[in-house]
């Protein structure tokens, strides 16, 4: 059977090599490359991230940012159907919501569906309207298309004690 011995001994080889010295133009396409680098690099991350934060469900996003530190409930946000959408489903639905109010036919309780928080804003806006005896309820709000809004807002100031002597000043 043969037996193998390794060399271990080292031999010092001397190098005539030296490194040769970039000029500026080198200097400034390697600068160049880098930069262009990091951008695509970072642009490709940012992408990427946001591809993925996009397809997934909305409290998922939350949770994950909620580890970060910053304390979200998204219950007091979003209802509970929404906060399991996707974000870009969240966002067509919102856009949606936000196209029906734009042509005019849009109600506040079209977007109550998609956040509590709404309802919640109408209620205290009615509350103190009506501490100033100003006949405004929270179901008329939310029914009423927000293009008819200043027309009802006019109209319920006018039915009160002051809003009619107001109007009666304007037209006499």
């Amino acid at each position: 059977m043969a037996h193998y011995v390794e060399d271990t001994t080292l031999e010092v080889v001397e190098n005539d090599f030296e490194p040769r010295k970039g000029g500026f133009l080198g200097k400034f396409i390697a600068l160049l490359l880098g930069l262009i680098l990091g951008i695509a690099a970072t642009l490709g991350g940012i992408v990427g991230a946001g591809y993925i934060f996009i397809n997934k469900p909305v409290d998922e996003v939350v949770n994950t940012v909620n580890k970060f530190g910053i304390n979200i409930d998204v219950s007091q946000y979003l209802r509970e159907e929404y906060a399991q959408k996707k974000i870009l489903d969240l966002f067509g639905d919102v856009g949606g919501a936000v196209a029906d109010i734009q042509a005019g036919k849009g109600t506040l309780s079209s977007l109550d569906a998609i956040s509590p928080k709404v309802g919640e804003l109408v209620g205290k806006l009615a509350e103190g309207t009506n501490k100033l005896a100003i006949p405004i309820t929270k179901e008329d709000l939310m029914a009423k298309p927000l293009s008819e809004m200043p027309t009802y807002f006019k109209e319920s100031i006018n039915k009160t004690a002051l809003g009619i002597v107001c109007w009666q000043w304007a037209n006499r």
